[in-house]
């Protein structure tokens, strides 16, 4: 998604949800990346204020100071890598397994690595004769900055990290516009998006947890009864109802949305998540079915 509009609104809708993303008390926090951080004046891996996130997205580094000559309209662009529903359980929930975290952390920076090497690229305007031709040349230099979260806008577990590329790239030691149209091309999500969850498998399976294939290419973690998974798939629940009375998938994904609610904090959501996992585990095993609760691997 295209960042567009006042820089400072989009810093601030980040800054005021629930979640309170730029506060680490929290444990949700914003960091920077990528390889342009140092012609910025930013270290990797450095904590990002709403300030500092307002100023690099209007093109000026964390004092205020311009890099690129003007302002552009898109100030960014708003990536978002989620983790399997049995991911977000686990890790959140069940398990209650840090490593999981980190190891969706890592698979979300690896992959951006990636991206990075191959679809950073600036726009020239080569002069040829009286025309302007404008030309895309690979750089190699992003900055972007993680966001994690843990749930949305039903309140479930939802382990997922925005990722906001900025709108500056460095070309020959000059900071320009970047070239977004391989990141904004049909299939970038599904394909990074791919390869995001197989790096993720990759290291659950080094940490010793079970995964097993399921339709579409998609996996799970055997650590959580389906029981346990359909309980908490609220969202996914409705955009199927919504689907079935033949609204496309995108569609249906749009009107389930739910604005968050800013004066429910992230402690009332592990509470919530607790109560509804006991009452599951209690009715199930009350019918003489198998236990829902999950073991560490």
């Amino acid at each position: 998604m295209k960042i567009i509009g006042e820089a400072a609104t989009f810093s601030a809708h980040l800054a005021k949800t629930q979640d309170n993303y730029f506060s680490q008390a929290s444990g949700v926090e914003a960091r920077g990346y990528g390889k342009l951080c140092p012609a910025l004046g930013l270290q990797e891996g450095e904590l990002i204020s709403e300030a500092v996130f307002t100023n690099l997205l209007s093109g000026r580094n964390p004092a205020g100071n311009k890099v690129v000559a003007r302002e552009h309209k898109v100030h960014g662009i708003d990536l978002v890598f989620s983790a399997t529903k049995t991911v977000s359980i686990a890790a959140l929930l069940t398990e209650r397994d840090l490593r999981i975290v980190e190891a969706h952390d890592r698979a979300v920076l690896d992959t951006m690595r990636e991206i990075e090497a191959r679809c950073a690229a600036a726009r020239r305007d080569l002069i040829n004769g009286p025309q302007r031709e404008p030309r895309s040349v690979q750089t190699g230099k992003l900055t972007y900055v993680l966001v994690r979260n843990g749930f949305n806008q039903d309140r479930d577990p939802h382990l997922h990290t925005h990722v906001v590329i900025l709108n500056m790239t460095e070309y020959q030691g000059q900071v320009l516009a970047l070239d977004g149209q391989q990141i904004m091309r049909f299939g970038f999500n599904k394909s990074w998006g791919a390869a995001y969850r197989a790096k993720l498998a990759a290291r659950l399976k080094e940490l010793g947890y079970s995964v097993s294939d399921t339709k579409g290419g998609m996996w799970r973690m055997d650590a959580v009864a389906p029981e346990v998974e359909l309980e908490f798939s609220s969202r996914t629940a409705r955009i199927e109802k919504v689907k079935a009375h033949g609204v496309w998938e995108m569609t249906a994904w749009r009107v389930t949305r739910r604005r968050k609610d800013p004066n429910r904090g992230e402690q009332n959501v592990l509470a919530a998540w607790r109560e509804r996992l006991a009452r599951l585990q209690a009715g199930t095993t009350g019918q003489g079915q198998a236990e829902v609760a999950t073991g560490n691997p």
